[in-house]
């Protein structure tokens, strides 16, 4: 195998050597060609010199053909020898675009290299192509590498292209050889190789065959460089001397290894009869230690005392102590198995069940009732007001906080019934064996009784809002149904305003669906220009003068239909979505001001923002290079801000907006009333 593989390589190496070296001769007599061009006056002259001098051309480069296509006339190339402009019009077509020079092999009933070189002419530019035989190459490689040559038509389904009738056989593609080296001799050898291997087998592995007395080796030489469409090349190697060679080899590697296997068989069977029946009492103690009865083990490997210490005893003695070891470890890891399953299967922080233990129970219940149907329920918990805790008192108090929860949680629920924490501030419960809705209200109710109870956190009383979906089944649902149900209804009673719980019904997964399609769709509709401003006037309530207009945005989908923004700006405002969107309205906003600055200069532009984008450390130096690139003057800009942007966190809102005062923003308090109504927290703002 490696003889073959060493030869394999060296036959493909020439093989690409030497279709190289013929291509680059090609290019070198060009460069004669376009000499002669170059000394001559016109084109027709040279013309005329090229067909005088074709007979000495074609035998100097072992040439069939020259074709000299014009530019002006790329289609009536001049052609000295045979005419293949049927098979090299492309080359030539692609010289003449891209001054490039090309290659390739192409074949007839035999098969040619051809090459197309760019010529500058002094009245324009031609292609030069010249096309020379493949077969002094098969022969040249053949005896370089001291094997036979077979090129052959070969159609996509590895059956031979029969030029004469169509059709085709296992055995007649002998008949169809393109090019044979050393016909005369090796024709019956090929013609045996017909009638023993189908060309299938040849072209998809390497045979070994031996015929008239002597071992062939044949394979399809393959190349990424130089392949022939519809041709393969097939190497056929003697390889009598090799075989006979590797045969004598393995005769006397057969003796030298049986003398010595004889020899050390002596030598075992002398040196092993004693403490063979030792060792196979030991062994048969293995499967004692396999089921872990150690103690019974090392009452069957008691070494007696003697004076002379051998293998046997030794083993006996590393026997006892890998028992001891074995048993050790077979503690050990008892008990740290149960320490990992209870890791795997619990929160660390607050020892309840974790997502693995929801999964488990789920499954028992779906088992369950496939036997016997039943009522019963998942519920997601999620604490409304966790994430403000955590950036403002810590994540300590926020671990607390969770430690509480869990505590309360357990309290809450009945026997049959199991809590787990998912992660975060997420928890979910199982109410299991339900009578009926009543059951599931009483839970709820519990629930949210326990949780509403103040905490004292690090000197500090908060107080725990939550938010609840439920699902309720009576009989066995795909996990992913259920929990992505339960995680629906959450997000509902979100919506709904938080710190309540809602229960699952169909019309919750349409609207989870139109939010995915908003949270999918928002990208592609950005880029798309679907979002656009409609700009709402703003009056002077005493002149009735035009004073400036508020920016409000639209999204036409598809330029089709509209999707109104109390649809999709609570859905945006869940990510940081809501701020790229923001950047995109305070950008046009103000090149919309530019435009109307045309028709009255004073105009002001007023911007809504969320309460994501106060934490957009981008979008006032985005609207401070508008402004100047523009020449908008900043206080022009109203940025307004709702009063349920300044109670999330009222702290980075004051923050926020001296930051943008100071900037030279005009910042206002939009729908002031319809929220919290407070004048208490209004005064604190600059």
């Amino acid at each position: 195998l490696a003889a073959y593989n060493t030869k394999t390589n060296a036959i493909s190496r020439d093989y690409n050597y030497l279709i190289e070296q013929a291509f680059e001769q090609m290019v070198v007599f060009t460069e004669q060609i376009a000499t002669i061009q170059q000394n001559t006056a016109d084109f027709n002259t040279f013309i005329q010199i090229l067909d005088d001098s074709w007979p000495d051309l074609e035998l100097l480069g072992n040439l069939t053909s020259i074709q000299i296509y014009s530019s002006e006339q790329p289609n009536k190339p001049d052609t000295f020898g045979f005419d293949a402009q049927n098979h090299v019009s492309r080359l030539a077509l692609k010289t003449l675009e891209n001054m490039t020079l090309e290659q390739d092999i192409f074949c007839i009933s035999e098969c040619f290299l051809a090459t197309s070189v760019p010529m500058f002419r002094k009245d324009g530019f031609s292609a030069v192509v010249l096309v020379k035989p493949f077969t002094e190459l098969i022969v040249a490689m053949a005896r370089l590498n001291e094997v036979e040559i077979i090129l052959i038509p070969i159609q996509a389904n590895t059956s031979i292209i029969n030029s004469q009738s169509g059709n085709s056989s296992n055995s007649d593609w002998v008949n169809n050889v393109s090019t044979l080296t050393n016909a005369e001799k090796f024709r019956p050898v090929l013609n045996a190789i017909a009638q023993r291997v189908d060309l299938s087998v040849i072209l998809n592995s390497n045979v070994t065959l031996n015929l008239f007395e002597a071992h062939y080796q044949l394979w399809n030489l393959t190349s990424d460089t130089w392949s022939i469409p519809n041709y393969r090349l097939l190497i056929v190697d003697d390889v009598t001397n090799s075989v006979a060679n590797a045969n004598r080899h393995k005769v006397d590697m057969i003796v030298v290894v049986l003398i010595g296997i004889l020899v050390f068989a002596i030598v075992v069977v002398l040196l092993t009869i004693s403490p063979i029946k030792s060792v196979q009492h030991l062994i048969g103690q293995y499967p004692l230690i396999a089921m872990h009865q150690f103690d019974e083990v090392r009452k069957e490997i008691t070494r007696p005392n003697v004076h002379y210490v051998d293998e046997v005893d030794i083993l006996y003695d590393e026997t006892n102590e890998l028992v001891d070891r074995l048993q050790r470890l077979n503690e050990d890891l008892y008990n740290k198995s149960k320490e990992l399953e209870h890791k795997a299967m619990h929160d660390e922080l607050t020892q309840l069940g974790n997502r693995n233990t929801l999964t488990l129970e789920l499954n028992k219940i779906i088992k369950t009732t496939e036997r016997n149907p039943r009522m019963w329920g998942l519920v997601y918990l999620d604490l409304d007001n966790f994430k403000q805790i955590n950036d403002n008192l810590g994540h300590d108090a926020g671990d607390q906080l969770l430690k509480v929860a869990a505590n309360r949680l357990s309290d809450s629920l009945r026997l049959t019934d199991v809590v787990c924490r998912l992660g975060g501030d997420e928890f979910t419960v199982i109410l299991n064996e339900l009578s009926n809705r009543d059951d599931i209200e009483l839970v709820m109710n519990k629930i949210f009784h326990l949780l509403k109870q103040p905490v004292m956190v690090n000197g500090h009383e908060l107080s725990v809002q939550v938010s609840a979906g439920v699902y309720i089944s009576h009989g066995p649902v795909e996990i992913e149904k259920i929990m992505r149900c339960a995680d629906i209804a959450l997000y509902a009673a979100k919506d709904a305003g938080r710190n309540c719980y809602q229960l699952f019904d169909e019309k919750m997964s349409h609207l989870a669906e139109r939010k995915f399609l908003i949270e999918k769709e928002f990208e592609t509709s950005l880029e798309n220009d679907e979002f656009k401003l409609a700009l709402q006037p703003q009056t002077d309530c005493a002149t009735g003068e035009l004073v400036g207009f508020e920016a409000l945005i639209r999204w036409h989908y598809h330029h089709k239909d509209w999707i109104f923004p109390d649809d999709f700006i609570p859905v945006l405002e869940e990510s940081d979505r809501i701020v790229k969107l923001g950047q995109w309205v305070a950008k046009n906003a103000v090149l919309e001001l530019v435009q109307l600055s045309k028709f009255k200069s004073d105009l002001k532009m007023a911007i809504n923002l969320s309460a994501r984008q106060l934490f957009d450390d981008d979008l006032l130096p985005m609207l401070n290079d508008v402004c100047e690139e523009y020449d908008i003057a900043k206080e022009r800009i109203e940025l307004e801000l709702t009063e349920t942007v300044l109670i999330d966190d009222i702290k980075h809102a004051q923050i926020w907006m001296e930051s943008a005062q100071k900037q030279g923003y005009r910042v206002a308090i939009d729908d002031f009333g319809t929220g919290y109504s407070s004048l208490s927290y209004i005064s604190s703002l600059p």
